[in-house]
C-alpha cells in the first residue's frame, strides 16, 4: 500500500508539473508573462502561512480573553498579498484569464506551500546542528 501511495504522489506531482509547464508556455507566448514563478510562490506562501498563524492567533486569544487584534492584522495582511498576487496576474494577462489563471495559482500554490514548509522546517534542523537523541551518563538513573 504505501508503494501504491508513493507512486501516486509521484503521478499526481508529475501530471502537476505537466499542467504548470503548459500554463506558463501559455501565458509567455500569450501575455509575455509566467503565472508560476518562485517569486509569486514565495508571496503566497507567505500570505497563507499569515492567514493560517493569523486564523490560530485569534481562535487562541478568542479562548482565553486576550487581544484578538494581533491575530485579525495578520489575516488581514495576508488576504491583502493574495489580492496582491490576483491584481499582478491580472495587470499582466487580461481580467478573466488573470482571475482563471490565478484560482489555479492559489490552488496549486496550497500545495507548494506546505512543500516549502516542511523544507524549512528540515533546513531549520539541519541548521540547527544539534544532537541526534539523548545522551545519558551512567548517574542519570
Amino acid at each position: 500500500m504505501v508503494v501504491l501511495t508513493i507512486l501516486g504522489l509521484l503521478i499526481a506531482a508529475a501530471i502537476g508539473w505537466f499542467i504548470i509547464t503548459k500554463i506558463n508556455q501559455y501565458t509567455t507566448k500569450k501575455f509575455n508573462y509566467q503565472i508560476f514563478d518562485v517569486a509569486t510562490l514565495v508571496l503566497v506562501t507567505i500570505a497563507y502561512a499569515l492567514i493560517y498563524f493569523g486564523f490560530d492567533f485569534y481562535q487562541s486569544a478568542l479562548k482565553n480573553g486576550g487581544d484578538i487584534l494581533n491575530g485579525q492584522l495578520m489575516i488581514t495582511i495576508g488576504v491583502i498579498l493574495i489580492v496582491l498576487d490576483i491584481w499582478i496576474n491580472i495587470k499582466n494577462t487580461n481580467f478573466t484569464e488573470g482571475v482563471v489563471l490565478s484560482i489555479v495559482q492559489l490552488l496549486f500554490y496550497v500545495v507548494g506551500a506546505a512543500v516549502v514548509a516542511i523544507l524549512v522546517v528540515i533546513a531549520i534542523g539541519i541548521a540547527g546542528g544539534g544532537r541526534n537523541g539523548y545522551y545519558c551518563d551512567d548517574d542519570c538513573y
